[in-house]
């Protein structure tokens, strides 16, 4: 049921990204799927160095299972070849919002120096 549900919102995400889709805008979509995917493997990576586990935990575990859960990022732009995805409306240029990224600094700051270290529970 979980491969099915995966699947499903990957549908979803292709349905939902199609306007990405276009000859010009073919990059755009590719941006937009690998670069949370990027900054999620980097943000792990960091935030696994802290653990008491050790690097080794880090390179076997943590970012196989993160990378690993994250690959429909990387399938999405080559699942939305098919014909189905390829019309949509053309989007409006996306900026950048300085409150969006010192929201994004904080956000990572605070995963990398609460649950880097991993969290410990008292009975």
């Amino acid at each position: 049921m979980g491969a099915a549900a995966y699947y499903l919102s990957m549908l979803i995400m292709a349905s939902v990204l199609r306007s990405l889709q276009g000859d010009d805008q073919g990059r755009r979509l590719r941006r937009a799927c690998w670069t949370p995917y990027i900054a999620e493997g980097i943000l792990a990576g960091v935030a696994g160095l802290l653990n008491p586990a050790g690097r080794f935990y880090v390179i076997a575990a943590a970012l196989p299972s993160t990378l690993g859960a994250n690959t429909g990022l990387i399938i999405l732009p080559f699942m939305m070849r098919d014909h189905r995805f390829r019309s949509g409306p053309r989007l409006e240029p996306i900026h950048r919002s300085a409150l969006w990224i010192v929201t994004g600094v904080i956000g990572a700051l605070l995963f990398i120096l609460l649950f880097g270290r991993g969290l410990t529970w008292v009975r």
